[in-house]
Order: C-alpha cells, then sequence, then structure tokens
C-alpha cells in the first residue's frame, strides 16, 4: 500500500510539472524561442550557464531560481535560458564568454544585445537586485542608485566555480 501511494505521489507531482502548473520558480525555454519573444515582448534575456558537477551553479538552481519572491521579480520584465555547458550545441557559452567560469549570468537586451555579465554565486536576494539594475539600466537612468548588494554583485563576481570544482 506504501508503494502504491508513494507511486501516485510521484506521478501526480510529474504531472503537475509536465502541465507547467509548478508555483516556483524561473522558467527556462530554449534560446532561440526566448529571442524571438524578448524581441515582441521588449523583454530581457537572463542567460544562466551551468554544469552538473558545478556546486554553486547547483546551488543557484536550488536557492534562486525555485525560490517564489525570484519568479516574482523575474516575470514582469525577463525569459529565461538555460545551458547546460557540456552539452551546448549552440555553443553560446563561447558566444557569450562563459566558458571560463561557472555559473555566469549574462543578460541581454531585448535585442540581443549584451547588457552585462555576472560570474559566480549569487543570493537570491543580490539577484534580485541585479534585476532591478538591468531594469534601470536599460532605460538609462543615470541617477538609479544600485544598492549596496547589486553594487558589489556587478563588481565583485563572488566565488568561481572554475578551478576550485
Amino acid at each position: 500500500m506504501k508503494k502504491i501511494i508513494a507511486l501516485t505521489a510521484v506521478l501526480a507531482a510529474m504531472l503537475i510539472n509536465a502541465a507547467g502548473l509548478r508555483a516556483a520558480g524561473i522558467e527556462f525555454q530554449e534560446y532561440d524561442q526566448a529571442m524571438k519573444q524578448a524581441a515582441e515582448e521588449k523583454k530581457f534575456v537572463m542567460v544562466f550557464f551551468w554544469a552538473d558537477w558545478c556546486r554553486y551553479c547547483n546551488q543557484i538552481r536550488r536557492e534562486v531560481f525555485e525560490t517564489d519572491k525570484v519568479k516574482e521579480a523575474f516575470d514582469p520584465s525577463f525569459l529565461g535560458v538555460s545551458v547546460d555547458v557540456e552539452n551546448d550545441k549552440l555553443e553560446l557559452s563561447k558566444k557569450y564568454r562563459a566558458s571560463n567560469s561557472l555559473p555566469t549570468i549574462t543578460f541581454l537586451k531585448p535585442d540581443g544585445e549584451v547588457f552585462g555579465y555576472f560570474d559566480g554565486a549569487v543570493t537570491s536576494d543580490v539577484f534580485i537586485e541585479l534585476l532591478g539594475y538591468v531594469k534601470r539600466g536599460d532605460e538609462g537612468s543615470a541617477e538609479a542608485e544600485k544598492s549596496d548588494g547589486a553594487e558589489k554583485a556587478a563588481t565583485d563576481p563572488g566565488p568561481s566555480a572554475s578551478g576550485s570544482d
């Protein structure tokens, strides 16, 4: 009986996830689809470069991208693309200079031009501040002040998985 209940729970979770009914977390899509949608809807694209062996990549996916508060800050203005650098058939990691350090987060403007990069681990609060910085920066607001966390994140990449993992 326990096996049936456990199997039913697993199947229900798979169906909910497949139906796209998951409440928390950033939803990622294919690069070409995201770029087309970004141009049509005037949204930024965040490209997350990662690898299974990278502990900081896994930490960001689990502790940052899967939170409700990040999804709430992300959804109105951003589209997400997730790139496993070990299986990068489009060679996006080379195009967006993510092959030297993981994790790398690259922000693209709606026209596909690079807005900026972030290498290394980041907390959900600092990531939300980075999203705000990207949005304000595109509007040309020279007077928009960065908070201490986002300013530090923009200048200090923090711990990097390259060479240490």
